[in-house]
């Protein structure tokens, strides 16, 4: 499905990688029948949070966001104009539940 939004010959699409603890951005130019090429990277970590918490969290990523397109917007790039764009989420380590298995077996594992 995915491959579907690249029907035309030639496209460019923003790729933004929202993680645990920093946002990264990427201009990617796609062509029919060549890999895709990497144009333009830029990264910005989220602050460090001593005590977790979800709203100071989502703030971090709110302003990496905006220093992420600060930065985009210092390259002045005229020939980038994006197409598509794409987000990815990484699960944020605070919201994960950490689960011990522990497996007992008196017979050989096989």
């Amino acid at each position: 499905m995915l491959l579907n939004l690249f029907r035309k010959r030639k496209t460019i699409a923003l790729l933004l990688d929202i993680g645990s603890a920093s946002v990264g951005a990427a201009f990617v130019k796609i062509e029919e029948d060549k890999p895709p090429r990497i144009l333009v990277t830029v990264r910005e970590d989220i602050p460090f949070q001593g005590t977790l918490s979800s709203a100071r969290f989502l703030a971090g990523v709110n302003h990496s966001l905006v220093q992420i397109f600060k930065k985009i917007q210092t390259l002045k790039r005229s020939d980038i104009i994006p197409t598509h764009i794409i987000s990815t989420f990484s699960s944020p380590w605070f919201l994960l539940k950490v689960r011990h298995i522990q497996i007992i077996k008196e017979e050989k594992f096989e």
